[in-house]
């Protein structure tokens, strides 16, 4: 009960925080497509901190909210088909072994959200601004762009192992090592055992019980 209550909390947490991120692209039209990528990052927390389930659910919220209250639709639109979506789809792609199927993979998947983008951006743009269209120059400036988010992203997610999460792991360790055992406690019986292993028999049971074997 615990475990959902925190998820839940954080799931909250990093939604509001990405739809604010994404306001302030809104705000600042210049910066878009930046708010839109830097929101992405609340999505890799949850999955980091929680599961794959909670991740869904702050990339869901985020961008369901950021499409309906958001003026500028662009900035809700590049996080829904990309930068919000993308790093849900680079754990799975980096689960192929082979390096270069691997990378295959995440260029065709980019390629197909940049088409998507472009696609609905035709639709919901404001009218200071002109659609990308599908022009050759936008698919080597997003495929760029993808090589440098895709790098951002392994950085960033090992540097937060480094900083949090490994370190929280330990500090759970030494605790867990720290805290007294109680009498059901499963181990309490590996650390009889060793206690018994240590007595030595005395010279009744080593005559009288010569078979005797200790677990």
């Amino acid at each position: 009960m615990k475990n959902k209550t925190k998820r839940v909390a954080l799931a909250g947490v990093l939604s509001a925080a990405a739809v604010v991120l994404m306001s302030l692209g809104s705000v600042i039209t210049a910066l878009d497509m930046t708010a839109a990528f830097a929101a992405g990052f609340a999505v890799i927390i949850a999955r980091i901190e929680c599961d794959r389930v909670t991740a869904w659910s702050v990339y869901a919220a985020a961008g369901l909210l950021s499409f309906l209250l958001l003026p500028n639709k662009n900035t809700a639109i590049v996080f829904l088909c990309y930068g919000g979506i993308y790093p849900i789809i680079k754990e799975f792609c980096e689960l192929i072994k082979i390096k270069p199927a691997m990378w295959a993979v995440k260029i065709v998947a980019s390629n197909i959200l940049l088409t998507l983008v472009v696609w609905l951006g035709m639709y919901f743009t404001v009218e200071t601004d002109e659609p990308l269209g599908f022009v050759w120059w936008v698919y080597v400036l997003g495929n760029f762009i993808f090589l440098a988010y895709d790098i951002a992203l392994t950085l960033i997610i090992s540097k937060y192992y480094v900083l949090f999460k490994n370190r929280r792991i330990e500090k759970d360790k030494k605790h867990d090592r720290l805290r007294p055992r109680q009498k059901n406690d499963k181990r309490q019986g590996y650390f009889l055992r060793n206690k018994i292993r240590q007595q030595p028999l005395s010279r009744t049971e080593r005559a009288h019980k010569p078979h005797i074997r200790l677990f």
